[in-house]
């Protein structure tokens, strides 16, 4: 049996090296160097300390990366709740501007300009792919294809504004503008 002075020095080493290793592995981006197993070596510890050191420092390791975790979801949803303040504060100038037809405001700071956005469409997708035969085709399609691969419908908005300008009727599609901020 170990005296108290002998186990009091296996915890002293057992610190010592289990420091040691957490700290050089924070250092070199967690990479288990040779150098460092040889540390561990020469700390003269019994496999008991070594199994027991090192399921502590995993422990301690663990608990840190939770709380790590925890903290990156915390700021994540802090700067998306600011982002989404900031957008609503841009919509809330834009409309001001819009409903009393106002296009450029210069401040001392900044000027705010109301642009106009490019085209695009706005489209009921479904429609578009109920019109003509594109369902009956997929469905054809599906029934001779194995399980494993499969076919979706997708409707390009960027072919369909290009389209319309074609002067080809399109159904179920409005050409758009959408007004949005210019702050420089």
């Amino acid at each position: 049996m170990e005296t108290r002075k002998e186990v009091g020095g296996g915890i002293y080493r057992l610190n010592e090296t289990l420091t040691l290793v957490n700290e050089e592995l924070m250092e070199n981006g967690g990479e288990l160097t040779p150098e460092l197993e040889q540390k561990m070596e020469s700390a003269a510890l019994t496999q008991v300390e070594v199994v027991d050191g090192l399921q502590t420092l995993i422990t301690k390791v663990k608990s840190e990366d939770e709380a790590i975790a925890a903290e990156i979801k915390r700021l994540q949803a802090l700067k998306k709740s600011r982002a989404n303040g900031l957008e609503g504060l841009k919509r809330y100038l834009l409309t001001y501007m819009l409903n009393n037809g106002i296009k450029t405001i210069e401040g001392a700071f900044c000027k705010v300009s109301v642009a106009e956005g490019k085209e695009s469409v706005e489209a009921d997708e479904d429609a578009i792919l109920e019109a003509g035969s594109v369902k009956s085709i997929i469905d054809v399609a599906r029934k001779n294809l194995p399980s494993y691969v499969t076919i979706e419908a997708k409707v390009s908005k960027t072919a369909l504004l290009q389209s319309i300008k074609a002067g080809e009727p399109v159904p179920e599609v409005e050409v758009v503008r959408r007004p949005y901020l210019l702050i420089k």
